[in-house]
């Protein structure tokens, strides 16, 4: 015991009262007797001490438990368990009071603790720990405070934000079915689903404004961004009244417009067919220009044609998205398949009558019999399988019939093309042909067939073709022995 070793320490030497009553006393060095640390009478003294002390202390402890429940706030577990609950990623009203609430209890029962506690022989003084944990108390309710405030001001912004997106929307007059359609749907929608929303997080808002008014100060901004959040609920259903109307106003001319679209498409498919009609009574013309006119009419209506086949599913879409049923334009398909022998019939022609005028005006050097054959049998099939199908159109029937005589007039020519056009005659070949027909026979290579024809070889084609069908002999015999050899 530190306060019984100076008592006994303090009585050792002290100067008797003789030698301040007698000053030659002095010098004699005379002390009063002093106790010994050790002294019996001390270290009773002592166990007293320790014993009255023991029992005093256990009072300061006892007391001190009643701190307990206030721990978290000087050992930072409360500040912890705020920026915990503060970073979870839902913010509940009910939270936030539950934590206001528990708080302020602490605070409130902190305010009522005595300052100065008598204890047996101790005084406590707890004035500045219950300063330090009302402080800190009230540091966590600030903390609390201002997040929920500022909290409270982005929802506040946000509801104003989407209200504003939505009137911009309602405010959009639709310049077509699509986005009349679209802003139809998102009136609906709106309404029915993103209203209630706002409706209820503006409810929501309301509630936290009146918990947090009273626990900090609202600037300008906030009371601002709160008045129009209030007030959009009001101000939103007006402008819903008027985006209806406008809908209305804009289905009626929607629906007049898609039926326009299709008075004016039938007035054109039915003009188309009678341009058709006008081709079942015509015969293919004489001259290259009468076809060339009817081929770009057939082409022009073939054109418009497809127009209105894209016309059709404009006016379907358009009256899907009325929710209307699809109508039908039969009279598209109908006038494709019988407009297509037409087309056929010219299209053959005018390749025939180009393809002829090659043959016979070009250089004959530059002709291929059996290609010229092939083309002539594809063509005589196709016009054969079109006088059937032109059988209750007779003009058209006719022009068939005639270009199948002109192509089975022009194959006469193919042995003569056969014989002078064969790419492997030589100079002998030709001398032997001259000999058949009595006069130099050998073409220059720009001769066109036209000049080969008149000279009338029809009479010797059986010589002629023996001479040609020699020389194919023999070079196919040659071509096996060189094959043979090399081998």
């Amino acid at each position: 015991m530190e306060v019984v070793d100076e008592i006994v320490n303090s009585a050792v030497d002290i100067p008797r009262v003789e030698t301040l009553i007698f000053p030659q006393l002095k010098s004699h060095n005379l002390h009063l007797h002093s106790v010994p640390q050790h002294d019996e009478l001390v270290l009773a003294t002592r166990e007293e001490i320790n014993r009255i002390f023991s029992l005093n202390w256990l009072g300061i402890e006892s007391y001190l438990s009643v701190y307990s429940q206030y721990k978290s706030l000087l050992n930072g577990v409360a500040s912890n368990e705020v920026e915990e609950f503060l970073q979870s990623e839902q913010v509940v009203l009910k939270s936030f009071k539950e934590h206001f609430d528990g708080y302020n209890r602490l605070i409130d029962q902190l305010y009522v603790l005595w300052v100065d506690v008598r204890l047996g022989i101790f005084s406590l003084s707890c004035t500045e720990l219950n300063q330090l944990l009302i402080s800190n108390g009230r540091t966590l309710l600030n903390q609390l405070s201002l997040f929920l405030a500022q909290h409270n001001r982005k929802i506040n912004k946000s509801i104003c934000e989407r209200y504003e997106e939505i009137a911009k929307k309602l405010g959009e007059d639709p310049d077509d079915t699509q986005a009349m359609t679209e802003l139809r749907k998102f009136v609906e929608e709106a309404q029915s689903i993103t209203i209630t929303g706002l409706l209820e997080e503006v409810k929501e808002s309301l509630e936290r404004l009146s918990f947090i008014i009273e626990l900090v100060d609202l600037t300008d901004e906030d009371v601002k961004m709160n008045s129009s959040a209030f007030l959009w609920p009001k101000r939103i259903d007006p402008l819903f009244d008027e985006a209806r109307l406008k809908l209305l106003t804009n289905q009626e001319k929607a629906v007049a417009k898609v039926n326009e679209m299709k008075e004016n498409l039938e007035k054109v498919l039915n003009g188309l067919d009678e341009d058709i009609q006008e081709f079942k009574e015509k015969e293919v013309g004489r001259d290259m220009s009468e076809m060339y006119a009817d081929k770009k009419l057939l082409d022009d209506i073939t054109k418009r044609i497809l127009e209105c086949h894209k016309e059709s599913q404009n006016v379907n879409n358009e009256e899907e998205l009325l929710e209307f049923n699809a109508t039908p334009f039969p009279l598209c398909q109908t006038l494709i398949t019988e407009k297509a022998p037409f087309d056929t019939l010219w299209n053959t022609a005018i390749n025939f009558f180009e393809q002829q005028d090659k043959w016979l005006n070009g250089p004959f050097s530059d002709l291929d019999a059996q290609t010229i054959q092939n083309e002539l049998d594809d063509k005589t099939k196709l016009m054969l399988k079109l006088s059937r199908q032109l059988t209750n159109y007779p003009n058209p029937k006719k022009s068939a019939s005639l270009i199948k005589q002109k192509l089975e007039k022009f194959k006469d020519y193919l042995p003569i093309i056969n014989v002078v056009c064969y790419h492997g005659l030589r100079d002998r070949h030709w001398e032997k042909m001259s000999e058949v027909v009595g006069f130099p026979l050998k073409p220059k290579p720009g001769t066109p067939l036209n000049k080969i024809l008149e000279l009338d070889l029809g009479k010797y084609i059986e010589q002629l073709e023996e001479i040609t069908q020699v020389h194919t002999v023999w070079n196919n015999e040659m071509f096996v022995v060189t094959l043979h050899v090399v081998l």
